[in-house]
């Protein structure tokens, strides 16, 4: 049992989400304060979230910026930060100029489909950017706040609807076990009921989906396939509910 202090603790569903499937590393980490070497696919899908994100904001903001804005420049750099930061842990490099090279060019390949394809989820006309990297800090109670951000939350104006999106990087997209898992699917649910009472909307005001970005598609398919597919979770009542159960009995375990 973790014993609560004077001051709130905060918990994150990637600290929930842990916890729910290794409870031996969920300890390691957050009690014991071990850390976990970084890899390759964290590095990447950091790196291409930045790249995404900033394009949105110019997209939004200045058009034309967003136009002539180099999304694979500024991949190249972000990767190779994020190699330094990262991947050389005790002088020792976690990854290779090949493998870099490998998840660049995929990188690359990503975001070609998002300028070709992405005003499917961003629209330019009727559709406004709310934020980026939004931060969640909620009191749930036993001395606990949720922290979280949302990468990236959209308003439609003649809906009045808000749509959270969370991306996720694969190596080639989600199978059905994945969209049914919920170690996955929850952190969308979850955002919902925070963000709508951070608010103070109702809940049918806010749909959820995953931007899923996938590194590698199958070659000689019958149909064309695409590097991005979006996967929206059945997220009406009684699926957040659940999920706030879910999230209940974790805590009720743990704190």
């Amino acid at each position: 049992m973790v014993k609560t202090t004077s001051e709130p603790r905060s918990i994150s569903f990637s600290q929930y989400s842990l916890g729910s499937t290794c409870a031996y590393r969920w300890k390691l980490k957050y009690i014991d304060g071990h850390t976990e070497d970084s890899n390759i696919n964290l590095v990447f899908g950091t790196a291409i979230h930045a790249v995404i994100q900033h394009w949105l904001t110019l997209f939004y903001s200045d058009p034309a910026k967003a136009k002539s804005f180099d999304m694979n420049e500024m991949l190249k750099l972000e990767l190779i930060d994020g190699a330094k930061k990262e991947l050389l842990v005790d002088g020792k490099q976690l990854t290779t100029p090949e493998e870099l090279s490998e998840f660049y060019n995929d990188g690359c390949k990503i975001l070609d489909h998002v300028r070709k394809h992405g005003r499917t989820w961003f629209p330019s006309t009727g559709h406004s950017l709310v934020g980026i990297e939004i931060p969640l800090l909620l009191d749930i109670g036993r001395n606990l706040k949720f922290k979280g951000y949302i990468d990236i939350v959209m308003y439609q104006k003649a809906t009045k609807t808000y749509t959270i999106y969370d991306f996720k990087t694969s190596g080639r997209g989600w199978r059905d076990y994945q969209k049914k898992d919920p170690n996955k699917i929850d952190q969308l649910l979850l955002y919902k009921k925070y963000y709508g009472d951070l608010l103070g909307v109702p809940a049918d005001s806010i749909q959820v989906e995953f931007i899923i970005l996938k590194r590698k598609i199958p070659e000689n398919t019958e149909f064309p396939v695409k590097h991005i597919s979006g996967f929206v979770p059945a997220h009406g009542k009684p699926s957040v509910k659940k999920a706030m159960e879910r999230l209940e009995t974790w805590i009720d375990k743990k704190f």
